[in-house]
Formats: C-alpha cells, sequence, structure tokens
C-alpha cells in the first residue's frame, strides 16, 4: 500500500504516465493577449477568463457535441452607473457574439463548440440574431398575459 506519496526506492513500481500536462507560460500569456483584442474588457469575466487562457493555451483538440450557451442581460444597478462600465456593454458583447467577434464565440469557434446566443434582457428592442428570453414582468397580478421587459 502507498500512503502519502510513490516510493522512492529501487524496488518500487514505476509511476504511472500522467496524461494531464500544465500549459507553458507564454502559451497562456499568448491566448490572454489574443482575448484582449477581442471585444470583451480583460478579465471581466473572472474565474471563466482564466479557465479560458488555460484551456486555449493547452491547445487540445475539439470538444464534440458540446454548447456553449452565452447569455446576456442587463443587472438593474446598471442603471445607477455603480460600475466603471456603460450599461451598453452587454448589448456589444451579444452584437460581437451574433457576428462571431466576441470572446465566447471565438472560443466555442476554436475548440468546436456550437454557440446558442440568448438576450436574456438586454436594454432596448432584442438583439437580431439571439434568442430573446425575456423576463416577464407582470404588472396586474390579475393578468394572464405579460408586458416584455424592454
Amino acid at each position: 500500500m502507498l500512503a502519502d506519496r510513490w516510493p522512492d526506492n529501487d524496488g518500487a513500481p514505476p509511476a504511472p504516465p500522467s496524461r494531464l500536462r500544465a500549459p507553458d507560460q507564454p502559451a497562456v500569456v499568448g491566448a490572454r493577449d489574443h482575448a484582449d483584442r477581442l471585444l470583451t474588457v480583460p478579465g471581466s469575466l473572472g474565474v471563466l477568463d482564466r479557465a479560458v487562457d488555460r484551456v486555449v493555451a493547452l491547445g487540445r483538440g475539439s470538444a464534440d457535441g458540446g454548447v456553449l450557451v452565452l447569455a446576456a442581460a442587463d443587472h438593474p444597478v446598471a442603471a445607477h452607473e455603480v460600475s466603471p462600465y456603460s450599461s451598453s456593454v452587454s448589448r456589444d458583447v451579444l452584437d460581437a457574439a451574433v457576428h462571431g467577434t466576441s470572446l465566447g464565440a471565438v472560443a466555442a469557434g476554436s475548440v468546436g463548440l456550437e454557440l446558442r446566443i440568448v438576450d436574456a434582457g438586454v436594454a432596448g428592442a432584442p438583439v437580431p440574431g439571439a434568442t430573446a428570453l425575456r423576463r416577464c414582468v407582470r404588472r396586474d397580478p390579475a393578468a394572464t398575459s405579460c408586458t416584455r421587459r424592454r
């Protein structure tokens, strides 16, 4: 039985081959530089940005049968101008995704994923080319239909 670590002595069985490898730093930096040239605020996706950087840097093959669902909506707090970014950024990202130039669209395409773009409630009219799934706002509790949020 092995405890804590693989034995160091000559009689130990060979260590199993690892199929995992970390991307080298220049590949991660290159992936991040490429992402910075696309329509996104650098680091705006937080942990997801770092995960995408590592996946791109690994240079893995395509993912068969996968779907990336990119959904965007305006957060109500954006109306209070508490963010350093304009409230139009959500719409800009969805427009770019529809045209295949957003970070998510490019990342999905680079690994062979199908892309589904959802307008879940950005300001203004529904984004052309995106599936509109906007929240229903019931102004009258007795109403049987609702008004779509704009």
